[in-house]
C-alpha cells in the first residue's frame, strides 16, 4: 500500500499566452455569468525562467528519468491540442502508467502546466477511457529520488463522460512548497489500469516554470499585485461586471512585459412576467389586476443519467457508475430522485461466509465459513451518492428471478417481495428521502453485492437515474404607470377604478439592475345602458327629389334627455329628418346617460316607367332601314336612343342600321327605365362555290372560278376593281379574298388558294475537306436549266481552291427558282517548323535534339519525316542526330495529318572545323598551285581579314573573306594580317608573297 499526501492545490484551466522571454495565464472560475452574478479572476505567470519542457513534437520524449512504453499516433485525437504530436497512453501502455522527469531543482517556486486528454468511457481501444474512481491519473512529486510521492492532484475520471476532461485542457498548478527542492521528480502516475486495452490518457505540452524575483503581475482593472516574486494565483476580490468585459493582467520587471486576458461573457437574466388579461367594464367600476413578474434563475428540467456499459460478473461484487453533473440543486431534497432503473443483472454461483456472526443465504442464515449457491436475488443492490451517502434499494432475498428493466421509484411502485426481482416499478427498501441533503453533482454508484467470498458468472448491463431538477426564481423590482386611481401599485395585484378606457404597464427590473421587461393591461371601460330602437318609419324620395324622410317612432330603456343623429352629424332633439334622397342611413339615438344606439335605415328609390316591349325592322345594307317600336307603360313617357341625350314623344325609330340599340324611356317625373334590342341586317348574297387551277411559276397562269347567288352581283380579288365575271385568270400560286356585291350594297367574302409548283432544291455533293493548293469538284443533283454557283461558274458542277460557303441557284423547266443549303468546303494543311539544341553552328560530334514545332492548323499530325542532310533519317517526332563531320547540313522535317496534307521545311545546320589554318607564305605565279592566299576552314567562319604592308598601310581588306587575295599589283615581299571570327577570335601574324 502506498501511502500519499493529498495537497489542496486548485486545478486551474488555461489559455497560455507567451511573448518574449515572459508568460502569464489568466482564468476565472466562470467565463459566463449571468448579470448580476461575481467571479473570481486567477493568473499564474513566470519572467520565462523554465525548469523543464516536453511538446513531444520529436516523438519519444527526453529528459525523462522512466518513461512508460506509448505512442505517438494516437488514433482518438490526430491533431491534438494544437495539430502537433502528443503522447499517448495507449494499448500498449500497461499498468502502471508511469511519465517521470528527472530531478529538477524547483527551489525558486513556481508552477507546473500541460494539456491532458482522457479517452471516453466505453470506446473502442486505444481509446477507450478511465471510469472507475480509482483508475484516474495522479500528477506527483518526489524529494527522495522516487521512494515517496506526494500528490499534488488526482484527475478523477467522474464516471467517464467528464467533458471537462475527454476534451484537450490546459492545466496550471502552483509548485507545493514541499516541492521546492534543488531534487524534486515530477511524474503522471496511473496504478489501477483495468487492462492494457482500457483506460487510456494522453498529454502534450508540458512546462515547468520558475519565479523569478524580478517580475511581477498585476491585475490592470484594480491594479491587484501579487508581489515580486509570486507565481501568482486568485485576485482576493471578485469582479461582477453587467455587460460582457475583459480583464488584462501583465506580468513585467519593467522591461520585458506579457499581457493576457480572459473575457468574462455575462448574459442577462430572464424574467418571466404578464400584466394580466385586459378587461371591459362598465363606468364607475373597480377591477384587480392580476400580474406576475419573476427573475427565472434556472429552468425546470428532468434530465436522466444513464452508463449502458456491460460487465461481466464472476464474484461476489459488482458496480457502475455514472457522472451526475449540470443540476442546478447542490444537494438531495424531497423528490429529486424520480426513477432508478436497472438494465439487466442476473448471476448464477454460490458463496462461502466469511461472517463470523454467519450470513444470510437467499433469507435462510448459514455459518461462518458455510457456503451457499445464490442467484440473481442473493445480492443486495445499493445507490451511493458522490459524497457517500447510500441506502439499500433491495436487499438479498431467496426468491428466483433476474433483474430485467427493473425500476425503484419513490412514490407507487410495489413493495419488494412476491415475484421481485423482476422487471417493473418497486418502491426501494429504504427511501430516497434517507439521501436528503447530500450531494447531487457527482459519480454515483449502483453496486451489486452477496455476503461472503463469490464465485459464479453472470452480468449488469448498465443503469439509469432521473432527477427532478426544480426551476428556481428570483424576486424582481417592479413599478406600475399610471398609477392613477389604483391602490395597491407596490403589489402584482393593484385594485383599478379606471374613469375612461386605460392601458397600464408594468415594468420590472431584476434585484441587480442588470434588465427589465414590461407588458401592458388594457381595461376598457364601456356604458352599461338599455336604450333600444324599437320602430322606424320611412318615407321613400321621388326620381331625382330629394323629398325622402326618416323618423324614429319608437324607443324603450332611458328616454330622458334623448337626442337623435344621421350619419354622425349634429344632434337634434327631433326623431325626424326630411330632405333625404335614396341611400343607406345611420340614425344615432342617445340619452343623457351617454348610451349611443346606432340604428341603420334604408330610402329605396320611387318606382319610375316600366318598358313592356321593343319590335325591330331589319335593315338593308345600304342605305339603313331598320326600325325599333317601343311599347311602355308610364304616366307623360317620351322616348330616347343617344343615350338619354335627346327624347321624343313617338315610340318609333326609323332608318337604322343593324345593330345594338339602348333605349330609355322618361315618364313625367324624371324616372328613367332603359332595355336594349338588336337591329338585324336583310340577308346579302352568298357564295356558294369558290374553285382554282394552279399555276405556273413564270409567267403565272392560275385561275378562280366563284358561283354566288344574288342579285346584281359584281366580283373582286385581294381588294382589287370589281367586274362582272366570275372568272379571274392569269393569277399566281398564293391565298386570295375573293369579295362578291349585290345591287343592294351587301357585300360577302371568303378565300380561295391557288397551288404553284414547288421550287426546286438543289443539294450540293463532293468532299468537304482539301489540302492547302488541291482544287476541289462540287456537282449538284438533278439536272436543271440553268446554274448559277456562289464563285461565277454555270455548269453543274464547280472547281474550288478556297475555303469557304458555297452555294448555287438553278432554275427548273417550269421557271422555279431555288438555292442550295451552304455547303462548307475547309481547306487544310500542316505547318512544319522545328527546333534544334543546341543552336547552329557547333564543333564536330555535337549531337543535336531535333524537336518537333509543327502545327496541324486544326488537324492532327501522323507523320514525320527526318532528313539529316548526310544521307541519315527519322520517322519520329523528336530526334536527336550527331554530326561527327564539319560542313552544312540541309535538315528538312516533312509532316503529314490525318488528312493526307504534307508540309515540309529545311534548315541549315552548320558544324564548324576546330581550327582553321593559316598559311605563312604563298606564290601567285598563276601556276595552278599556292596562288592565293588559302586559309583552310575559313568559309566555316564570318570574318573580317585585314593586310598591312611593312609601313603599317592598309593593302587588302575583306569581309567574310573566302581565300581571294592573290597580292595583285603588289610586291613580293612579307606582309602582316589580322583576321578576326565571328566568335571573338583574333590571328594576327606574318604572311610571305614570293613570285
Amino acid at each position: 500500500m502506498r501511502s500519499r499526501s493529498l495537497l489542496a492545490a486548485p486545478a486551474l484551466l488555461f489559455g497560455a499566452t507567451v511573448i518574449a522571454q515572459c508568460s502569464l495565464s489568466t482564468n476565472a472560475s466562470q467565463t459566463t455569468i449571468t448579470c448580476g452574478s461575481c467571479v473570481t479572476l486567477t493568473a499564474f505567470g513566470s519572467g520565462g525562467l523554465q525548469a523543464f519542457s516536453e511538446d513531444f513534437n520529436s516523438g519519444a520524449p527526453t529528459g525523462w528519468q522512466f518513461t512508460q512504453s506509448a505512442q505517438f499516433n494516437n488514433p482518438c485525437s490526430p491533431n491534438g491540442v494544437d495539430g502537433t504530436t502528443h503522447l499517448w497512453m495507449g494499448d500498449g501502455s500497461i499498468n502502471p502508467r508511469d511519465m517521470v522527469t528527472v530531478p529538477l531543482d524547483l527551489t525558486l517556486g513556481g508552477s507546473i502546466c500541460f494539456d491532458m486528454l482522457f479517452a471516453e468511457q466505453g470506446e473502442n481501444s486505444p481509446c477507450e477511457g478511465p471510469d472507475e474512481p480509482q483508475e484516474g491519473v495522479y500528477l506527483e512529486y518526489s524529494v527522495d529520488n522516487g521512494a515517496t510521492w506526494i500528490t499534488i492532484n488526482y484527475f478523477d475520471p467522474n464516471g467517464g463522460y467528464d467533458p471537462q476532461l475527454t476534451n484537450w485542457n490546459n492545466y496550471c498548478f502552483p509548485l507545493p512548497a514541499g516541492a521546492l527542492t534543488p531534487n524534486t521528480m515530477i511524474r503522471w502516475h496511473q496504478d489501477d489500469v483495468t487492462d492494457d486495452i482500457y483506460d487510456h490518457w494522453g498529454i502534450d505540452n508540458v512546462v515547468i516554470t520558475l519565479n523569478d524575483p524580478a517580475f511581477n503581475i498585476t491585475w490592470l482593472h484594480d491594479n491587484f499585485s501579487y508581489g515580486f516574486g509570486s507565481p501568482g494565483g486568485e485576485n482576493p476580490t471578485p469582479v461582477c461586471p453587467q455587460t460582457t468585459t475583459t480583464y488584462v493582467a501583465q506580468v513585467s520587471d519593467g522591461v520585458t512585459t506579457c499581457l493576457d486576458s480572459v473575457t468574462i461573457t455575462v448574459v442577462p437574466p430572464v424574467i418571466v412576467m404578464t400584466a394580466g388579461n385586459d378587461t371591459t367594464i362598465c363606468n364607475g367600476e373597480c377591477v384587480t389586476l392580476g400580474a406576475d413578474a419573476y427573475h427565472l434563475v434556472h429552468p425546470e428540467s428532468n434530465p436522466t443519467f444513464e452508463n449502458n456499459e456491460f460487465a461481466l460478473v464472476i464474484g461476489g461484487n459488482s458496480s457502475i457508475d455514472i457522472n451526475v453533473q449540470g443540476l442546478f440543486s447542490s444537494t438531495i431534497s424531497d423528490g429529486s430522485i424520480t426513477s432508478v432503473c436497472i438494465n439487466g443483472f442476473n448471476f448464477s454461483g454460490s458463496f462461502i461466509c466469511t461472517s463470523l456472526g454467519g450470513c444470510d443465504c437467499n433469507g435462510t442464515p448459514i455459518g461462518f465459513f458455510e457456503s451457499c449457491d445464490v442467484t440473481s436475488a442473493g445480492f443486495t443492490v445499493t445507490l451511493t451518492t458522490p459524497g457517500g451517502c447510500d441506502i439499500i434499494l433491495a436487499p438479498a432475498s431467496g426468491a428466483p428471478g433476474d433483474f430485467s428493466n427493473t425500476c425503484f421509484v419513490p412514490v407507487g411502485g410495489a413493495p419488494i417481495g412476491g415475484s421481485y426481482p423482476a422487471g417493473g416499478t418497486w418502491s426501494p427498501a429504504e427511501p430516497f428521502s434517507d439521501l436528503n441533503d447530500c450531494d447531487i453533482n457527482g459519480v454515483w454508484t449502483l453496486s451489486f453485492s452477496a455476503p461472503g467470498v463469490g464465485l459464479g458468472f453472470g452480468s449488469l448491463t448498465g443503469w439509469n437515474i432521473s432527477f427532478h431538477d426544480p426551476e428556481v426564481t428570483e424576486p424582481v423590482n417592479f413599478v406600475w404607470s399610471p398609477t392613477t386611481n389604483m391602490t395597491g401599485s407596490n403589489t402584482l395585484s393593484p385594485t383599478v377604478c379606471p374613469t375612461g378606457t386605460t392601458t397600464y404597464t408594468l415594468t420590472a427590473t431584476d434585484l441587480a439592475g442588470c434588465t427589465s421587461a414590461s407588458d401592458e393591461v388594457t381595461i376598457t371601460t364601456e356604458n352599461c345602458c338599455s336604450l333600444e330602437v324599437i320602430d322606424v318609419a320611412v318615407v321613400a324620395p321621388g326620381c331625382n327629389v330629394n323629398d325622402g324622410s326618416i323618423t324614429i317612432t319608437t324607443i324603450q330603456g332611458e328616454t330622458t334627455g334623448v337626442t337623435y343623429a344621421l350619419n354622425g352629424g349634429t344632434p337634434q332633439t327631433s326623431p325626424t329628418f326630411t330632405g333625404l334622397g335614396p341611400g343607406q342611413y345611420t340614425v344615432t339615438v342617445n340619452d343623457d346617460n351617454d348610451c349611443p344606439v346606432p340604428q341603420s335605415v334604408d330610402l329605396p328609390e320611387a318606382p319610375g316607367p316600366v318598358i313592356d316591349a321593343l319590335v325591330q325592322t331589319p335593315s338593308g345594307c345600304d342605305p339603313p332601314s331598320g326600325t325599333i317600336t317601343v311599347s311602355a307603360t308610364g304616366s307623360g313617357v317620351q322616348y330616347s336612343i343617344d343615350g338619354g341625350v335627346t327624347f321624343q314623344a313617338s315610340p318609333v325609330f326609323n332608318g337604322l342600321a343593324a345593330g345594338t340599340y339602348t333605349i330609355t324611356v322618361q315618364d313625367g317625373g324624371g324616372c328613367n327605365a332603359t332595355a336594349t334590342v338588336d337591329v338585324l341586317q336583310i340577308g346579302g348574297p352568298t357564295i356558294d362555290d369558290v374553285s382554282s387551277t394552279p399555276s405556273a411559276c413564270a409567267p403565272p397562269d392560275g385561275t378562280v372560278t366563284v358561283t354566288a347567288s344574288g342579285t346584281g352581283l359584281t366580283y373582286s380579288l385581294d381588294g382589287a376593281v370589281f367586274q362582272p365575271s366570275n372568272i379571274f385568270n392569269g393569277i399566281a400560286g398564293g391565298t386570295y379574298t375573293v369579295t362578291v356585291n349585290d345591287d343592294a350594297g351587301c357585300s360577302t367574302t371568303t378565300q380561295v388558294t391557288v397551288a404553284a409548283p414547288q421550287p426546286p432544291v438543289p443539294v450540293i455533293t463532293g468532299p468537304m475537306v482539301g489540302c492547302v493548293g488541291e482544287t476541289l469538284v462540287l456537282t449538284t443533283t438533278a439536272p436543271f436549266s440553268s446554274y448559277v454557283w456562289s464563285t461565277g461558274e454555270n455548269g453543274p458542277s464547280a472547281s474550288i481552291g478556297s475555303s469557304g460557303a458555297i452555294t448555287v441557284t438553278v432554275t427548273d423547266v417550269d421557271g422555279c427558282i431555288g438555292t442550295s443549303a451552304p455547303f462548307q468546303v475547309q481547306f487544310e494543311g500542316p505547318t512544319a517548323a522545328f527546333t534544334s539544341t543546341p543552336p547552329s553552328p557547333q564543333l564536330p560530334g555535337v549531337t543535336v535534339d531535333f524537336l518537333d514545332a509543327s502545327s496541324g492548323n486544326g488537324s492532327t499530325i501522323v507523320g514525320w519525316a527526318w532528313e539529316f542532310g548526310d544521307g541519315n533519317g527519322a520517322n519520329l517526332p523528336d530526334v536527336s542526330w550527331t554530326y561527327t563531320e564539319p560542313g552544312q547540313y540541309p535538315v528538312t522535317l516533312t509532316v503529314t495529318t490525318a488528312n493526307g496534307c504534307i508540309d515540309s521545311v529545311t534548315v541549315f545546320y552548320i558544324v564548324r572545323p576546330a581550327d582553321i589554318i593559316i598559311p605563312n607564305v604563298f606564290s601567285p605565279n598563276n601556276d595552278g598551285q599556292n596562288d592565293a592566299f588559302t586559309i583552310d576552314n575559313i568559309d566555316f567562319f564570318p570574318n573580317v581579314l585585314t593586310i598591312f604592308n611593312r609601313w603599317g598601310s592598309v593593302v587588302y581588306e575583306k569581309k567574310d573573306y573566302r581565300n581571294q587575295w592573290k597580292g595583285t599589283d603588289l610586291p613580293d615581299g612579307t606582309y602582316f594580317y589580322v583576321l578576326v571570327l565571328d566568335d571573338g577570335r583574333e590571328f594576327t601574324g606574318h604572311v610571305t608573297l614570293l613570285r
